[in-house]
């Protein structure tokens, strides 16, 4: 099976493919579309931008075409974006677009994906093929902008040149030609650096990993420490290390810092599995937002709201190594913050008990069981909100995470069954002193629901 829904992915096999874009011939409220690749690196820079080339007309169909030698891509590409662009209008009015990917020696279809659900955007990422495991995989993205291409070089922290009008229709693109393609360039270059640019090897590296200036966005973080020190992650006990291989990979741990508002790309993909984040501010109060962010320049995951100065919270969110993590922070300009990743491994273990204050993170290792979770707050009424997070494939779609406690009051008490482990133990809400305790699983008759058992708590 070839044909792939949204947000799917599959292998694609073979050395030598042709990339085809097909949708309805513009017309009469049909906007003229191109489409283009970037060619990604491991921090996410551009490499390169080739346009695809239109090949020809087929009864209604307008077919774009892109022969590639994966063989011939650069060692440091590590993912080919699919970006097609409406001109004149939105990517909505064009009925039939697909992207496919054949096999250059054979024409075998090797993937296929309809996107059906376009709407008001003028720019989509109609997918990505990635590296895994010594070959390359497709994925089904279908997410788009309504700020066009400018929105989406935003987002993706590089500059993406305007497209070339495209050209008129000629003859099929010969085999022979894999790897070559049409682009700005094309008019000042001969065919061979053409070539090159666009398998990812640019003769100017610096320009390719540009980013947003100063002057049009928020500014780009520093690699490292800043004002506020970083302890190194300890060495994790055998059974915190046994559960964190399960749920995460081990990588060492990331620092950025910096100050004021902020949109990056982590300039490393940790391996797939669930991370640590760990953030911290040096300010007195207003707002502070941590965030990341997905493809078309949404929140992700929400990983930070205003907290107490000078002390680290920890959150955990998924990395499925496909692209580098994206994060978007709100803060005043005179806030210093630090931002650490760290692997899965620098949680505590739960055990039969554990406190802390605020939100955190820690790793249930033993059997199913019951958790009570409790908090004494400074106010009239704290919330206290605690996720699970099971062991999650990459690849797979998000599963919602368990809920283990949820309660509101001057001293919230919640007492929820506990799965086996290993699971990710996640303090969502949790201002102020808080306790979990891990007991044995108790009998179904001697479990206590509804309205009464909450009275006698």
């Amino acid at each position: 099976m070839t044909q792939i829904i949204k947000g799917g992915n599959l292998p694609v096999p073979g050395q030598a493919w042709r990339i085809e874009v097909v949708r309805r011939a513009a017309g009469a409220g049909v906007p003229e579309v191109t489409a283009s690749a970037l060619l990604l690196d491991g921090a996410g820079a551009a490499a390169g931008h080739p346009v695809l080339e239109r090949a020809a007309i087929e009864g209604d169909r307008v077919v774009d075409r892109l022969d590639l030698d994966t063989a011939l891509v650069a060692p440091d590409v590590q993912r080919i974006v699919l970006v097609a662009a409406g001109q004149d209008g939105t990517l909505g009015q064009v009925p039939g677009l697909s992207v496919r990917t054949l096999s250059a020696a054979t024409g075998e279809q090797l993937a296929l994906y309809e996107i059906d659900d376009a709407t008001t955007e003028t720019a989509l990422v109609l997918g990505e093929y990635y590296r895994r495991d010594g070959g390359w995989k497709f994925r089904a993205v279908g997410e788009g902008y309504d700020s066009g291409l400018a929105g989406l070089a935003e987002d993706l922290g590089i500059e993406v040149p305007a497209p070339a009008p495209a050209p008129a229709p000629a003859g099929p693109v010969p085999l022979e030609a894999v790897g070559k393609s049409s682009g700005p360039e094309s008019g000042t270059e001969s065919e061979g650096a053409s070539r090159t640019s666009a398998l990812g090897k640019n003769p100017d590296p610096a320009s390719a990993k540009s980013r947003t200036s100063p002057s049009t966005g928020p500014r780009t973080p520093s690699r490292g420490a800043g004002a506020i020190p970083v302890t190194p992650s300890p060495a994790p006990s055998p059974e915190v290390a046994a559960a964190a291989g399960i749920l995460g990979g081990e990588f060492d741990d990331i620092v950025y810092s910096g100050r004021g508002g902020a949109k990056f790309a982590m300039d490393t993909t940790p391996p797939p599995g669930y991370v640590l984040v760990d953030v911290a501010r040096t300010g007195k109060g207003g707002i502070f937002w941590l965030d990341s962010i997905d493809w078309n320049g949404k929140e992700a995951v929400h990983l930070s709201r205003t907290h107490p100065p000078h002390r680290f919270e920890r959150r955990v969110m998924w990395c499925d190594n496909l692209y580098p993590l994206r994060f978007r922070l709100d803060c005043g300009s005179d806030e210093e913050w630090t931002i650490v990743i760290r692997p899965l491994s620098a949680a505590r273990a739960l055990g039969e008990g554990a406190t802390g204050r605020g939100a955190d993170v820690l790793l249930h290792t033993g059997p199913a069981g019951e958790l009570v979770s409790r908090m004494r707050s400074t106010t009239s009424s704290g919330w206290l909100r605690v996720e699970g997070h099971k062991p999650r494939r990459p690849g797979a779609p998000a599963p919602y995470p368990q809920l283990l406690a949820s309660e509101l009051g001057r001293r919230p008490k919640d007492v929820r069954e506990l799965p086996e482990g290993p699971l990710v133990v996640a303090v969502v809400t949790g201002e102020d002193d808080w306790s979990l305790e891990v007991g044995p699983a108790r009998p179904p008759e001697e479990k206590k629901s509804g309205f009464w058992s909450r009275l006698r708590r």
